[in-house]
């Protein structure tokens, strides 16, 4: 991939789309001064050339009653099934198991990390079970500020 130019201007949009996607090409033009069919050609720009990759909805997982949010650092047990796996350890493991919002396959001390939100402790134990049923020994960090969350009540 090619390096791309960016100027000040550019850096702006960027910020304030990072603050709103959603905000209309009037309200980026009139925070950057640029006319609306400027900002709407730089962004075009930035998309074709991959800068900008998509835009995304933030669920608070708290508004949805899932107060606990915990990283759990994922390593494979001795006799795990997982390690005859010819693709190994996959997102896709994780992709319909409840209470996990995002994973990551990670190279270093452990095989994987998994973000999750759930209503109570008792869920986060039955996670924990299924996880070690699956052939992971698991460290679990509780989140005390979730600084992501839009409305973290």
């Amino acid at each position: 991939m090619k390096k791309i130019t960016l100027d000040d201007t550019d850096l702006k949009i960027l910020e304030e789309l990072e603050n709103n996607a959603r905000a209309s090409f009037k309200e980026i033009g009139d925070r950057v001064t640029l006319s609306p069919p400027a900002v709407r050609e730089r962004i075009r720009r930035m998309e074709e050339e991959g800068l900008i990759t998509g835009y995304k909805t933030i669920v608070s997982q708290a508004a949805l009653g899932n107060v606990i949010r915990a990283i759990i650092l994922l390593h494979l047990s001795s006799n795990s099934k997982l390690r005859d796996r010819p693709d190994g350890v996959t997102n896709d493991l994780f992709r319909d198991i409840p209470g996990i919002t995002r994973s990551w396959i990670v190279t270093g001390e452990v095989e994987g990390i998994v973000d999750v939100s759930l209503p109570t402790m008792k869920e986060l134990e039955s996670l924990l079970t299924r996880l070690n049923k699956m052939g992971f020994l698991t460290n679990t960090y509780m989140v005390l500020d979730d600084s992501e969350d839009p409305d973290p009540e």
